[in-house]
């Protein structure tokens, strides 16, 4: 059999398995990330001792899928960081599966870096993702170069219309107003969104303290309880429009983060 056809056989069962009905989401996990049979592909990000753990601790639970490529920006883990942080369902597991082609050895200490700062179950390696994986996350996922949040029941099914909307502001008449009304359409669409608060650029520490308070006795949103965190948030966002009007490109062109609340598709 050649590699090509090799390829397409091992497709082909990744769609059947994806299109299913199953027990569990066993079956949906090992195509996904152990298709060799080699269970212990994976560990806590940030953990130094980067001891293997088995997918089994993945079968029954809620597994939100990060996929990226090595190109995942800082205050994109920070909003996956404060999700993760403020999870109420002890039966969710979060993991990251890295995209890359065409491997190169620097890829490795990119991987390294990344992987440092999440608390969660990442591959080992991003080698442990077969070809056809990519294949499948780019042709039914739609992946292409930026990030996305793919979410699995404990049956191994896609939960789709789901959203993440990170927003700021220090106006709390204008919070109460936009979270209302964000939440009155989703309710509408028939969507799930959660949405995060990520301050102002430029409001002080007891400004953004009053707002959190108003946000927590409301329960209006999530929200970085950490005032470094926002912070760098601005500050990396300022950065990068600095970087892209340098390179002759605004804002506008290249940046979904800026003037807009951002939202990632879950």
């Amino acid at each position: 059999m050649t590699g090509e056809m090799k390829y397409d056989e091992e497709y082909r069962n990744l769609i059947r398995i994806f299109e299913s009905s199953h027990i569990d989401n066993s079956k949906v996990i090992r195509a996904l990330l152990a298709p060799k049979d080699e269970t212990k592909v994976l560990v806590i990000g940030n953990d130094r001792a980067k001891k293997p753990v088995s997918i089994d601790e993945l079968i029954g639970k809620h597994v939100p899928l990060i996929i990226s490529d090595l190109n995942l920006p800082c205050e994109e883990i920070q909003v996956f960081v404060t999700v993760y942080g403020m999870r109420h369902d002890v039966q969710s597991e979060m993991v990251w599966i890295p995209v890359v082609t065409g491997w190169q050895e620097q890829n490795q200490y990119k991987f390294a870096e990344l992987q440092a700062v999440m608390p969660w179950y990442t591959v080992t390696t991003p080698l442990v993702i077969e070809p056809t994986v990519i294949g499948y996350v780019k042709e039914y996922w739609k992946f292409d170069r930026k990030t996305i949040l793919v979410a699995l029941d404990p049956l191994g099914k896609i939960k789709e219309n789901r959203y993440i909307c990170v927003y700021g502001g220090d106006n709390t008449d204008w919070i109460r107003d936009f979270t209302t009304k964000a939440k009155n359409v989703a309710k509408a669409l028939n969507i799930t969104i959660e949405l995060i608060y990520a301050g102002k650029n430029n409001t002080s520490k007891k400004g953004l303290e009053r707002i959190f308070e108003v946000i927590e006795k409301e329960k209006l949103s999530l929200f970085w309880p950490d005032y470094t965190s926002t912070w760098f948030f601005w500050s990396r966002l300022e950065s990068m429009r600095i970087s892209k009007t340098r390179h002759g490109k605004t804002v506008e062109e290249r940046s979904d983060y800026e003037g807009n609340p951002d939202h990632t598709r879950l």
